[in-house]
């Protein structure tokens, strides 16, 4: 509620990146026909700004080889399937309805780019304004892996399931005015 009045007094920052010296994590999830394995990265740059209509836009990004189920041979099989070489990064960008401006859950609207390949989806986020400078976001998302033109690493010739959930927990704090 005070970054709504902050921004009502015209006062609210409208531009934020992610938080400089707080770790920030997207996980991956794939499932195997005999286990399931968890990837994560914290190797992410971000930058969001509030639009004159109040709603929130913001873009991500990681390198593909930032993320690391800890196991080097199916990472290495992870990058060889998304093409690290050709399309190094992947990329969001998401647009937060006005309800941006408060604390509590909204629903993003994503446009997330794996692959060389654009998918539009929506997203449940949580958002937590820490004060009018700082916000914590979480939310989670499932892409499926047909959708980016992805052939499925296999484990005893069967494919990893198509759908890869995802979870991210970021922390974003306002830039200081030029």
């Amino acid at each position: 509620m005070a970054a709504l009045l902050a921004l009502a007094l015209g006062a609210a920052p409208l531009f934020f990146q992610l938080a400089p010296g707080v770790p920030q994590t997207v996980r991956y999830h794939v499932s195997y026909t005999f286990h399931d394995v968890t990837g994560v990265a914290h190797r992410l740059t971000g930058r969001a700004r509030f639009l004159p209509s109040g709603e929130l836009e913001a873009e991500l990004e990681a390198p593909v080889r930032a993320f690391s189920s800890g196991n080097a041979a199916r990472d290495g099989d992870a990058l060889g399937a998304v093409g690290a070489d050709r399309f190094p990064t992947v990329t969001v960008r998401a647009v937060v309805p006005h309800d941006a401006q408060a604390t509590g859950k909204a629903t993003a609207d994503l446009e997330v780019t794996l692959h060389g390949v654009p998918r539009r989806l929506e997203a449940p986020v949580e958002i937590d304004w820490q004060s009018p400078e700082r916000a914590h976001v979480t939310g989670h998302f499932t892409l499926q892996l047909s959708d980016f033109a992805l052939k499925r690493p296999v484990l005893f010739f069967i494919p990893i399931s198509n759908a890869l959930p995802i979870d991210f927990d970021l922390t974003w704090s306002a830039v200081p005015p030029a």
